[in-house]
């Protein structure tokens, strides 16, 4: 999937957006993949609303792309953010907030019926100090259903971050989300 994720600044407002764009035109499965994860991205973060999620502004398609636009505009992402304290851990007391602001976004996406399905620290934003869940390219929407449980094979993921019973190929429900978060909480730890 050729997604490409950049900064840019209304020429009107002069405010700073991150957009993701993919590729359109060309009819290969990667492609359709990727526009598909897009889409899928697009229709959660319009209807969702917290403090600690990207917040989607708005979207486009021209000739070549189909894009979104969505705040904040990330200083890096948590892995970064970690690998930078793991060699100078002076800075390392800014993590604490973090635990309580993303069990609280993973709560509400749950409460919204929602699973990620990647939590990951690449996949937590940080900007002026705060943490935001993004990339949900993969998330789950169980509305209609009575429970989030699925048997899901073909779903793309991080090896380090997935919970057993998706290594083991059985079902998976929100608890799958959860262990990620404790792999992140874990990696934050390490640091502190």
């Amino acid at each position: 999937m050729s997604r490409v994720v950049d900064a840019v600044t209304s020429r009107l407002s002069l405010e700073a957006y991150a957009r993701k764009r993919v590729p359109r035109g060309r009819d290969t499965a990667t492609n359709r993949l990727g526009q598909n994860s897009l889409i899928r991205e697009l229709t959660y973060l319009k209807t969702l609303s917290h403090t600690h999620l990207v917040r989607y502004v708005a979207s486009y398609t021209d000739e070549k792309y189909i894009a979104f636009l969505m705040q904040p505009v990330a200083d890096y992402d948590l892995e970064k953010l970690l690998r930078n304290l793991g060699r100078d851990a002076t800075g390392a007391e800014c993590l604490r907030p973090f635990y309580g602001c993303l069990a609280g976004a993973i709560q509400y996406l749950h409460e919204n019926k929602i699973r990620h399905r990647d939590l990951k620290s690449r996949n937590i934003l940080i900007k002026d100090g705060r943490a935001f869940v993004a990339d949900f390219g993969t998330a789950y929407s169980w509305k209609g259903s009575k429970h989030s449980i699925t048997n899901h094979r073909d779903v793309p993921y991080t090896a380090e971050y997935i919970a057993p019973e998706i290594a083991l190929h059985k079902s998976r429900s929100t608890a799958s989300d959860m262990w990620s978060l404790g792999v992140v909480f874990m990696e934050i730890s390490t640091v502190l």
